[in-house]
C-alpha cells in the first residue's frame, strides 16, 4: 500500500475537480481534430475491405481475428455512415476508455491525491506512438483496450489480496488472443495469478485455465475447418520469423537501440517522473512492483527483438505499464506543497507538440534523411514517422485508382507496403473501377 504523507492538502491545480474532464476533454479533441480522413496504407486497407464486404475466418497473426471481424459488425450497425469515420472513431473511443483505466489503476497506486493520477493519463495520452495509432483504422487502440482492462481487473485482486475477478481476467486474456497473438506473452503473469499463493481452489484454477484455453483454440480450429492458413502462421509469418527467431548480435543491439530512441522520443520529458515513479514502487509497493515486472519485461523483451520498421507499436503495451507509478512522484511533490508542479499541466501538452513539430520541421534539413523523405513521399515523407496527427494523411485509395487507371504498377518496393493489391480489390468491390481482362 502507499505510504501516507500526513500532509494536507494544497491549492494546486491537480486537485480541482474539474481538472479530470478538462484533461480527458483535451485529448480527446486533439484526436478528434487530427483524426485520419482515409484509410491507412499497410493493413488498413486490408481492415477497411473487410469491414465493409464479408467476415474473415483467417487466425494468421498479421489479421487479428477479433479485431477484424468487430470491424465487420461496426460497418453493419453504422452503415449510414462513412466507414473509416466510423472505425476511426472506434480507435479514439478505445483509446479514451484505455486513458481512463490508466486513471483508474493510477489512483489506486496514489489514493491519497486522485489528481496525481492524472500524469500518467497526459504521459501515454500524448506519447508519440498511442496518439499516432488513435487515430487511424488499426488494431493496437482496441489491443491497448482490452490488455488494460484484464491488467486493471488483475491490480484490483493482487492489491486485496484475493482472485474474485479471475474469470473476469481469464476471458479478457482469451479476447486478447483472439485480438492479437501478442497476448501469448502475458501468460506467466496470468498463470502465475492463478496458480501462485490465492485463495482459489483447483476446480476454480482449472476453469480459468479452460476460458482463456477455449478462447485460445478458435484460433487452432478455424484454420483446420477452413484452410484459411496454416497453423504456425497463427503465432508468425513466415516473412518474420528471421527478425523475431534470428540470434544475430548485431540485430539484438539494433533492437535495444531502437527501443530506446523510441521510448525517448514518444515519453521525452516523462521519462524523469517514470524513472522516479519505479524507484518509488520499489520503496513502499514492492509486492506490486514484482507483479508489474512480471508483465514488462516478456512484452519488453519481444519489442527490443523484434525490430522490423514499424515495431514502435509493439512499445504501446509497455508504455502503459510504464507510465503507472509516475502518479507516485506527482503525489509525492504535491505533498511538499511545490507549486510548480501546476504547470506540469499545460507542460504535458505543449512539450510534446513542440517536440513532434520541431522534429518534423528540421528532419528534412538533414542530408541523410532526405533521400527517405523523397522516397516515402506518397505517403508523407518523414512526416508520417515524426508527426503523431494523422489529419494530413494521404489517401492510399487515390494513388492506387491513378496507377491502374494510368496502367502501371507501383515499384517493386512500394507494393507491399502500398498494400496495392488489397485497394484494387477494395476500388473493384466498391465499383469504383472495373477489372481489366
Amino acid at each position: 500500500m502507499s505510504q501516507s504523507t500526513g500532509l494536507p492538502a494544497t491549492n494546486s491545480i491537480w486537485d480541482q475537480k474539474w481538472l479530470p474532464g478538462l484533461v480527458f476533454g483535451l485529448l480527446a479533441g486533439i484526436y478528434l481534430v487530427n483524426r485520419s480522413p482515409f484509410v491507412g496504407f499497410n493493413d488498413g486497407l486490408t481492415f477497411l475491405y473487410f469491414a465493409e464486404n464479408e467476415f474473415d475466418l483467417a487466425t494468421n497473426a498479421t489479421s487479428h481475428f477479433l479485431y477484424l471481424n468487430l470491424l465487420r459488425v461496426l460497418h453493419l450497425v453504422f452503415f449510414f455512415l462513412p466507414t473509416v469515420l466510423v472505425l476511426t472513431l472506434f480507435s479514439i473511443g478505445c483509446s479514451i476508455g484505455t486513458l481512463y483505466i490508466v486513471y483508474r489503476m493510477a489512483r489506486r497506486l496514489s489514493p491519497e491525491r486522485p489528481g496525481a493520477a492524472l500524469l500518467p493519463v497526459v504521459l501515454l495520452g500524448m506519447a508519440f506512438t498511442f496518439w499516432q495509432q488513435t487515430e487511424i483504422i488499426e488494431v493496437y487502440a482496441f489491443n491497448n483496450l482490452v490488455f488494460a482492462g484484464y491488467l486493471s481487473l488483475a491490480m484490483g485482486d493482487l492489491r486485496r489480496g484475493d482472485r474474485k475477478n479471475y474469470l473476469w481476467i481469464c476471458l479478457l486474456v482469451g479476447l486478447g488472443l483472439l485480438t492479437h497473438i501478442q497476448h501469448i506473452l502475458a501468460l506467466p503473469f496470468l498463470l502465475t495469478y492463478l496458480w501462485w499463493r490465492n485463495g482459489l481452489s483447483i476446480r476454480q484454477k482449472l476453469l480459468g485455465m479452460a476460458i482463456w484455453m477455449s478462447l485460445m483454440s478458435i484460433l487452432f480450429i478455424l484454420p483446420l475447418v477452413t484452410q484459411a492458413n496454416s497453423l504456425s502462421s497463427v503465432f508468425i509469418e513466415r516473412q518474420f520469423r528471421d527478425d523475431l527467431f534470428g540470434l544475430g548480435l548485431w540485430s539484438l543491439l539494433k533492437g535495444f537501440a531502437l527501443g530506446i530512441g523510441m521510448l525517448a522520443y514518444s515519453l521525452h520529458w516523462g521519462l524523469l517522473p517514470i524513472l522516479m515513479g519505479w524507484w518509488m514502487l520499489m520503496k513502499t509497493q514492492k509486492a506490486i512492483l514484482g507483479w508489474l515486472m512480471l508483465l514488462l519485461l516478456p512484452w519488453l523483451a519481444f519489442a527490443f527483438k523484434y525490430s522490423v520498421n514499424d515495431n514502435h507499436v509493439f512499445y504501446l503495451i509497455p508504455y502503459i505499464i510504464l507510465v503507472l507509478p509516475t502518479g507516485l512522484v506527482l503525489e509525492a511533490w504535491l505533498a511538499k506543497g511545490l507549486r510548480w508542479t501546476g504547470i506540469l499541466v499545460p507542460a504535458g501538452f505543449i512539450l510534446p507538440v513542440l517536440i513532434y513539430a520541431a522534429a518534423t520541421l528540421m528532419a528534412p534539413k538533414v542530408p541523410k534523411l532526405q533521400d527517405y523523405d523523397v522516397a516515402k513521399g506518397y505517403k508523407g515523407g518523414l512526416t508520417h514517422l515524426l508527426w503523431p496527427g494523422k489529419a494530413w494523411a494521404k489517401d492510399p485509395l487515390a494513388l492506387a485508382q491513378q496507377h491502374f487507371q494510368d496502367d502501371r504498377m507501383p515499384d517493386a518496393d512500394h507494393l507491399e507496403e502500398w498494400n496495392y493489391d488489397m485497394a484494387i480489390r477494395y476500388l473493384i468491390a466498391d465499383s469504383v473501377l472495373k477489372p481489366k481482362p
